[in-house]
């Protein structure tokens, strides 16, 4: 197994797992295919999210991003005020690791569904890209166990 550091990698599990939504906003990003962050809990608070919650996975798409795509991101997920963003490992289907960012909300941010537009897109980014639907579902399901 190979790791890899370079810091131009991002993992997507939200939104931005939708290929035509990541063309438009980042033409020069690579889909480098599905991807797992280990230890680590889908939720939705508002928008999709990943918080630290041992022996869970998340399951998503790995990019190699382009020498703007950051910038870009950054403007798209409202960083630092909105999402932060935390360099993790990740496993990619190609059997390697990549340390890759991964935006994070602030945690003042309630679990909460999303609207149905942004849920549509993921769920359509999940299937497009053969992603396992079950954190979806598991995450909706928290949100209405109050």
């Amino acid at each position: 197994m190979t790791f890899h550091s370079e810091p131009r990698y991002m993992f997507s599990y939200g939104m931005n797992t939708n290929i035509s939504g990541m063309q438009s906003r980042c033409p020069d990003a690579v889909c480098m295919g599905r991807a797992v962050l280990r230890d680590h809990r889908f939720d939705f608070r508002g928008h999709a999210d990943v918080t630290q919650h041992d022996d869970d996975v998340v399951h998503g798409l790995l990019w190699l991003m382009g020498s703007n795509d950051m910038t870009v991101m950054d403007r798209v997920e409202g960083y630092p005020d909105y999402y932060i963003r935390e360099k993790l490992w990740v496993e990619c289907e190609d059997g390697n690791d990549y340390k890759a960012w991964v935006y994070k909300m602030r945690e003042t941010y309630a679990v909460q569904p999303p609207y149905e537009g942004y849920l549509g897109v993921v769920y359509d980014g999940y299937v497009e890209n053969g992603i396992p639907t079950d954190q979806l579902i598991t995450a909706m399901e928290r949100c209405y166990a109050k």
